[in-house]
């Protein structure tokens, strides 16, 4: 990754030193060189390991590479899928490579999460009430790794993996279909409790906060605590 880094530096710096009309670098567009730049710059932040899975090293944290219904292929270093998960009803949208559209919750209310603040989901409150969370689900029945603490990321994690852009992340998530993103928190500022927290991964609202109804069918990518919590 570092003379990946050192390359783009360099045709950086020739790119700008010349006296040329300005192209695309590298295929992306010169508006978005920059950001791009910085987002390789702190991707050496993240190391990419053979089981499909990214760890970030500064907050303890290791992402899974695919999104949920996806699988990662080792040979191609990419995600594709048919939408298979541990959820019980699976939804694929197209151009989403086979990832999975799950809810955060199946009835409205605060039905799958705890009353307390933050709001988060938690399994004994769903089988208290019956209600199930497609999320959830797939997160803590993930085996990815021999690992058996997957979840569904808070909102500030999740957040944390657009601060790259878009075309910087795809290079530890391939794939990442343009969609919106469930976290675990419900959305507390809604007092009829219909909503739920979420991050759009999408061109031009990517790292928006979003607030969806907890019955809408989004995507999901699960994180672990790679202390063990």
């Amino acid at each position: 990754m570092k003379n990946l880094i050192i390359i783009f530096l360099i045709a950086f710096i020739f790119n700008n030193c010349e006296g040329k009309p300005e192209k695309g670098f590298y295929g992306i567009p010169n508006d978005e060189k920059d950001k791009f730049i910085a987002g390789l710059i702190l991707n050496q932040g993240t190391t990419q390991t053979s089981i499909g899975t990214v760890v970030d090293n500064r907050n303890g944290l290791e992402w899974k590479k695919c999104s949920q219904g996806q699988s990662f292929r080792s040979g191609q270093n990419d995600c594709q899928g048919t939408g298979n998960s541990a959820a019980p009803t699976i939804n694929v949208a197209i151009g989403s490579y086979g990832a999975s559209q799950l809810s955060y919750c199946d009835l409205e209310g605060n039905y799958c999460n705890t009353d307390s603040i933050p709001q988060i989901l938690r399994l004994d409150r769903m089988q208290a009430n019956k209600a199930n969370s497609e999320a959830f689900y797939s997160c803590i029945g993930d085996r990815t790794g021999g690992f058996t603490n997957w979840r569904v990321p808070n909102p500030t994690e999740l957040k944390s993996l657009t601060t790259t852009g878009r075309t910087a992340m795809t290079i530890n998530f391939p794939n990442t279909p343009q969609e919106i993103y469930w976290s675990s928190w419900s959305n507390e500022q809604d007092q009829t409790s219909k909503t739920a927290k979420g991050i759009n991964f999408t061109t031009d609202k990517f790292g928006q906060d979003e607030n969806p109804n907890k019955t809408t069918k989004l995507l999901v990518r699960c994180v672990r605590n790679v202390n063990g919590t």
